[in-house]
């Protein structure tokens, strides 16, 4: 049994990986300079499924279709997604044989922290409140397929779609289809989570096309209060008192009471003289990705202070996301450039100081202020081994901080630096990572030096405990799959993580 589980775990991981990439396939979007030719290769700020050419002069030279293709062989080169599948598959081997008794499935070793599953799984559909009974036979299943099969054993044809609302089944064509063949799978995408500073038993998630679900008390029932595709979330760390989510584009709601029913959220305010507002954010310089960062409580005492970013913006909301006031203003009218990432994790707050706030940007820089955002430096990272594609920054002290990357293509040899000088120069901290992209990174509360991190990887989590000179594999029993998301109490006695498609787990620390 044991010998087949990492073999099912790593094909799990690989297809969660490769999902990723179709999901976020906008994410890794800016100009790229061809070596031989003074022309550079973009996609558009506006449709971001447009490609063009454009010469030193200026001048559009190709047709859409030939420069996205240029842009993509300039920019990453060979066929990503294949490289990415087997760089996966031969980390993932490399490290269950590195630590053997801490993949799914294994006899834990002694001592190792373990790790528990609390949800959601497809046992039940719970939307607004209540729980509704699965219906089969209805002639719908769920849109967004990822894979498909097909079989005719015992001579019924029957078809199986993979999609973002699980396995649907039909045995008659298409005629009807059936899910209850999802009870007791856990096989949401999930893109973030957060949880209540002061109940942490409640968790909010933003799941791919599944909505913003919430749980309440110990259960591994998710209701859905918000539809559509669930982002950012965040929710108030010194009193519990906001909640916040997102849809696609900057779409951020909140809600001041428990957020188990779509009534209680609070929907973006609109302004008459200019349709792109929604509370203050410029809806039209969006990103599909919208990010939420959460201040800790020894930062945030008010409990009413996030951050979320556009494509030129970095907003900043000090009334619980009722309204929202930028503190970075870039080119919004320069249709060639961008300067934040379209991340999940752009923005990294000071555990203890508002006015120290960092940002990923593109092109290997990152942004950053000391002073709330009167002044900004941007720095870029970028060292041999090291080609950029920020994912997160994190604060881990007055001056230092750790930057991860997501970088799924070419043969990038480290996914996190360390600066000490409050981002002017840079240096590797990754000895013992695996050659995969990193989501996120999250500095332990409980360790003032800051040098205990976890870093969440496309297969697990892992620890250091040295400021990044060694990384390890973190906790046995967490499936070996994309981590999507971190989350530590203020006293650091838990870690949270969510997953791109095996569910959310917690380990004791």
């Amino acid at each position: 049994m044991t010998t087949k589980l990492p073999r099912l775990c790593a094909t799990l991981s690989v297809a969660a990986a490769l999902l990723s990439i179709r999901s976020h396939s906008a994410v890794y979007a800016q100009g790229a300079r061809s070596a031989t030719r003074a022309e550079t290769s973009y996609r558009s700020k506006v449709d971001a499924q447009s490609y063009f050419v454009r010469g030193a002069d200026g001048e559009v030279r190709r047709s859409t279709a030939r420069a996205r293709q240029e842009w993509q062989r300039e920019r990453f080169g060979g066929n990503p997604p294949a490289d990415l599948a087997g760089r996966l598959m031969r980390e993932l081997t490399k490290q269950q044989q590195r630590y053997p008794g801490q993949v799914a499935g294994a006899k834990p070793a002694a001592g190792v922290p373990q790790w528990e599953f609390i949800g959601p799984n497809r046992d039940t559909k719970v939307q607004n409140g209540v729980t509704l009974n699965v219906v089969d036979g209805l002639p719908y299943t769920h849109a967004d397929f990822h894979a498909a099969a097909f079989t005719n054993i015992g001579g019924k044809p029957t078809v199986f779609f993979g999609t973002d609302g699980g396995l649907s089944v039909s045995r008659d064509g298409g005629a009807s289809w059936d899910d209850t063949k999802n009870r007791g799978l856990a096989t949401h995408l999930i893109y973030a989570l957060a949880t209540s500073g002061v109940d942490r038993s409640t968790v909010l998630i933003g799941l791919q096309d599944n909505g913003t679900r919430f749980r309440r008390g110990i259960s591994k029932v998710y209701n859905q209060t918000f539809g559509g595709d669930g982002f950012g979330t965040g929710w108030s760390q010194a009193n519990g008192k906001i909640a916040v989510g997102s849809l696609y584009f900057s779409y951020i709601f909140y809600s001041d009471q428990k957020p188990n029913d779509q009534s209680k959220w609070q929907q973006p305010t609109g302004d008459p003289s200019n349709f792109c507002l929604a509370s203050g954010i410029d809806t039209c310089n969006a990103n599909f990705v919208t990010s939420i960062a959460t201040p800790t409580a020894a930062a945030d005492s008010t409990g009413l202070v996030f951050f979320t970013n556009t494509k030129d913006y970095l907003y900043r909301t000090t009334d619980g996301a009722a309204s929202w006031k930028p503190i970075f203003v870039g080119e919004p009218d320069n249709p060639d450039k961008d300067y934040f990432r379209p991340a999940q994790h752009v923005t990294g707050v000071h555990h203890t100081d508002l006015n120290r706030i960092a940002a990923v940007a593109l092109e290997g820089f990152v942004r950053i202020t000391t002073d709330g955002g009167k002044t900004w430096r941007a720095q870029d990272i970028k060292i041999p081994g090291y080609e950029g594609y920020n994912a997160n920054i994190a604060w881990a002290g007055d001056e230092t901080l750790y930057v991860a990357s997501e970088n799924p293509y070419g043969d990038q040899t480290v996914y996190v630096l360390k600066s000490t000088d409050t981002g002017r120069t840079w240096k590797p901290a990754a000895s013992g990572l695996p050659l995969v992209p990193v989501t996120k990174l999250l500095v332990s509360p409980r360790d003032p030096s800051g040098n205990t991190l976890y870093a969440a990887t496309w297969i697990g989590v892992y620890q250091t405990t040295d400021g990044g000179a060694h990384w390890r594999l973190f906790g046995a029993g967490l499936p070996a799959v994309q981590v999507s998301d971190l989350y530590l109490p203020a006293d650091g006695s838990f870690l949270r993580v969510s997953t791109y498609g095996r569910g959310i787990w917690q380990v004791a620390l």
